[in-house]
């Protein structure tokens, strides 16, 4: 038992001195406006009621970013770029059924705290048609204790 316990406590040590945890900074989203490209419209709409979601956690070092929406998404990792004050990143979601292709872009303004979502839909040959805009505000929650 002795000879197993010399070799378990630095093969213990080792592995904690090598567990890291990046830090993360993680905001709540709520949209305040919401736009759909009609064919032969547009309708834009002020939202209040705060239903309207996200929760986005970013982890820097990895450039990474995890997203939760009360809209479509739930618990989506993408990986983002850094443009001047803004971090963007995109998804794509195909929908089997009709070959189409939702395509969703974000932009989280790291100064403003603004969220823009736009999203088209991509048909098969190809072509994207923007069908909506989500817009909020984003709040970096911070751990009670």
């Amino acid at each position: 038992m002795k000879l197993i316990g010399k070799k378990i406590i630095p093969l213990l040590l080792i592995l904690s001195f090598n567990a890291y945890a990046e830090e993360t900074v993680s905001f709540h989203c709520i949209y305040t406006e919401q736009t759909h490209f009609l064919e032969d419209s547009i309708d834009s709409e002020y939202l209040t009621s705060g239903d309207l979601n996200t929760t986005v956690k970013i982890f820097p070092e990895s450039k990474y970013v995890i997203f939760d929406s009360s809209i479509f998404h739930k618990n989506r990792k993408a990986n983002y770029i850094e443009t001047g004050n803004s971090i963007k990143w995109a998804t794509g979601t195909p929908i089997d059924s009709t070959g189409y292709i939702l395509k969703d872009f974000f932009e989280l303004n790291r100064i403003s705290g603004i969220l823009s979502w736009d999203s088209y839909s991509e048909k098969p040959d190809n072509k994207m048609k923007k069908y909506a805009n989500n817009r909020g505000n984003c709040k970096k929650l911070e751990p009670l204790f």
